[in-house]
């Protein structure tokens, strides 16, 4: 098995890095819940404040991401929970997913805390920090359009 591949952003410092993850941990921890579980318990002390900046958030893909496979399209989110101050994961399908490992990642962890609204412009393997003050209070939709009208793009 080959080593996977995590994008660390810090917010708060506004810097990325690549890290490559081992192929036993690959192996070991197979799949987009089972390797976020993982990375928490390496990156979170249990002290940690789960509203706080030293909580990662923590977002893995499983290696039927990008393949063909029926149901291979989920990301898993996790971190430690507000609620009960331990584990706490969450799925989603979508693009996402298929998004982050196009881009060659297997995980995305962001951690620390921005001092402005910001969003992440992440497109191959370059990362963008951008202020986010022009959608910050707009709906969804209405954000939504605001970010793809400013990166002229209606793929993001």
């Amino acid at each position: 098995m080959k080593p996977g591949k995590m994008l660390v952003v810090d917010l708060g410092k506004e810097e990325s890095w690549e890290e490559e993850i081992a192929p036993k941990i690959m192996k070991d921890y197979v799949g987009g819940r089972g390797l976020g579980a993982y990375l928490l318990c390496k990156n979170a002390p249990a002290k940690t404040d789960p509203l706080g900046p030293d909580n990662p958030i923590i977002f893995s893909i499983g290696p039927s991401e990008a393949t063909n496979a029926f149901y291979g399209s989920r990301v898993v989110m996790t971190c430690k929970s507000p609620l009960t101050n331990i584990y706490l994961f969450t799925m989603a399908s979508g693009t996402f997913g298929h998004a982050l490992k196009n881009c060659g990642y297997d995980v995305l962890m962001i951690k620390g805390q921005s001092a402005y609204p910001m969003y992440l412009w992440i497109n191959n393997d370059q990362v963008q920090f951008r202020n986010a003050n022009l959608v910050w209070g707009k709906t969804t939709d209405e954000a939504h359009n605001s970010i793809l009208a400013e990166l002229g793009r209606q793929d993001a």
